[in-house]
C-alpha cells in the first residue's frame, strides 16, 4: 500500500547532508516510509494468524484501524506523486503514468497469480496494486482541477463504495467496481469504489502543498533535510513498490521455518 516513490524523484542518495537532493521533498518520502512500515507491521500479525501461530482478529478493532491508516496513506501519497510528477513533467505526464501504472498493475497480476497458486478460494482478485496502478493510469485526468473539485469526487467515491458493497452480484465480472458476490472472499481487496478516491484526494493535496513540484505552503516548520536518524526510513520511502513485492514473501519463509523448528 501506499508504493510509488520511484515515479516523481530522481535517485535517493542517503550520505548526502548538505543540502536537499535534487527535485526530492523528504516530508514526502518520510511519509511513504512510515506508510509502508506500518503496512509490514500489520503483515507480521496477519501471517502469525495466517500460520497458525499467535491467533488474531486482524480485520477487527486496532488492527483494522492499523490496516485502514496504511491504506489510505498509501493511496492518498501515490496520487500526492502523480502531482509531483506532473510538476516536473508536464508535457508528458500521460505517458509516464500509462508507464508506470500499466508496471504496477503489472505486478497485481503477478500477486494474483502466486495467490491463486497457494490461497485457492482467497486469492487476491482485485488488490491493492491493481487499484493502484488502475489509479495511476486515471490520475491525470484530476491534475488540472481544483482542491475543492478533487474533494469533491473523492467523497463520491466513498458514497458510491458504501451503496455498491451492499449489492451481491451473481457474477465476479464486477469485483473491481465494489460490487461483488456474496461468496466472495480475498486476502487484499480494493475496489475502485471507494478506495480511488483516496488516490484522487492525494493529487488534490499535491497539487495545493506542492505547486510547481515544491513545498509552498508550511503546515509547519520543516528543516531543509530530514532529521538525522530517520534516512533509513526515508529511503525506505524511495522504495516502497520493491518493499511491497518482497516483504510478504520473506515474512511467510521466516515465519514458516520459526514454526517448523
Amino acid at each position: 500500500m501506499v508504493l510509488i516513490g520511484e515515479m516523481a524523484h530522481v535517485q535517493y542518495q542517503p550520505k548526502q547532508r548538505t543540502a536537499q537532493p535534487v527535485d526530492r521533498l523528504w516530508e514526502v518520502d518520510l511519509a511513504r516510509g512510515i506508510a509502508i512500515l506500518l503496512v509490514i507491521v500489520f503483515h507480521i500479525f496477519f501471517d502469525l494468524d495466517f500460520l497458525g501461530i499467535v491467533p488474531n482478529e486482524m480485520f477487527h478493532g486496532g488492527w483494522l484501524v492499523l490496516q485502514r491508516i496504511a491504506a489510505l496513506s498509501f493511496l492518498g501519497l501515490a496520487g500526492v506523486s502523480v502531482a509531483l510528477a506532473a510538476a516536473k513533467h508536464q508535457d508528458d505526464i500521460w505517458k509516464r503514468c500509462f508507464r508506470h501504472g500499466r508496471t504496477v498493475f503489472f505486478w497485481g497480476i503477478v500477486v494474483t497469480a502466486v495467490t491463486y497458486l497457494y490461497l485457492s478460494d482467497s486469492f487476491v482478485v482485485f488488490g491493492v496494486l491493481h487499484l493502484l496502478g488502475l489509479s495511476i493510469l486515471l490520475a491525470p485526468l484530476f491534475l488540472r482541477l481544483p482542491f475543492f473539485a478533487n474533494a469533491l469526487i473523492a467523497a463520491a467515491f466513498y458514497g458510491v463504495g458504501k451503496i455498491v458493497q451492499d449489492i451481491a452480484a451473481a457474477t465476479p465480472a464486477w469485483l473491481w467496481l465494489g460490487i461483488a458476490p456474496s461468496s466472495f472472499s480475498s486476502v487484499d481487496y480494493f475496489p475502485v469504489f471507494p478506495w480511488m478516491g483516496m488516490v484522487v484526494l492525494g493529487v488534490g493535496l499535491g497539487t495545493l502543498l506542492f505547486p510547481d513540484g515544491k513545498r509552498k505552503i508550511n503546515l509547519i516548520a520543516l528543516p531543509a533535510t530530514a532529521p538525522r536518524g530517520l534516512d533509513w526510513l526515508r529511503w525506505l520511502g524511495t522504495k516502497t513498490l520493491w518493499v511491497y513485492l518482497i516483504h510478504q514473501p520473506v515474512l511467510i519463509a521466516v515465519l514458516t521455518a520459526w514454526k517448523s523448528i
